[in-house]
């Protein structure tokens, strides 16, 4: 039986763009440098002449607004590894989920309610990571933390936390994604045979 999975996996990856699957098996490690840099850039400057600029309203606001700018975006675009990009480019698949059955079912598994249920509760897990997070940051530097709207690294804390979770976001979306496809491949492949 483990010998049939292994087979069916191995098939499987051969219908998905190679540097997908590469993001996928490297999930962990695109969720934590994500959520890092997240982080980091949202403590803002440690050397400098603007050295400190920890603003607590930045710290704890930032957490619950950056990551939606990920999730919005794949709920209206819903992922497609075969679109034509440099991920299907390189691996000559743009558009092979219209020439195979197997992949067009990646394809509106991305495009469901499920992934959109899945994808909004990812967001919310990772909005509260970082929260946790940047909450103990806050405590840490509580005797120099300011609460002022505006700050010398608003804007570039806010576009540096909204990359991080992107990455995090687009990391755990894809790797469900995809184990949800495989997971149901092999399940049909199972009843079928």
């Amino acid at each position: 039986m483990v010998q049939d999975k292994d087979l069916i996996l191995r098939a499987l990856k051969a219908k998905v763009p190679p540097m997908l699957m590469m993001f996928v098996e490297q999930r962990r490690f695109w969720t934590i440098f994500g959520l890092g840099l997240a982080t980091l850039l949202l403590f803002g400057p440690v050397a400098g002449p603007h050295v400190p600029d920890h603003n607590g309203l930045r710290y704890l606001l930032a957490p619950w607004v950056c990551p939606w700018g990920a999730a919005l975006y794949y709920a209206f675009a819903p992922f497609n590894p075969y679109k034509l990009s440099s991920l299907s480019r390189f691996s000559e698949m743009a558009d092979y989920n219209k020439q195979d059955p197997d992949a067009n079912r990646l394809v509106e598994v991305f495009r469901s309610a499920e992934a959109r249920q899945t994808l909004f509760r990812i967001t919310v897990r990772i909005s509260i990571i970082l929260f946790t997070v940047m909450m103990l940051i806050s405590f840490i530097v509580r005797s120099s933390l300011a609460w002022s709207v505006s700050s010398y690294w608003v804007g570039q804390g806010l576009i540096g936390c909204t990359i991080g979770t992107s990455i995090a976001v687009a990391s755990e979306y894809v790797s469900w994604g995809v184990g949800s496809w495989a997971s149901g491949q092999r399940d049909n492949q199972s009843a079928g045979g």
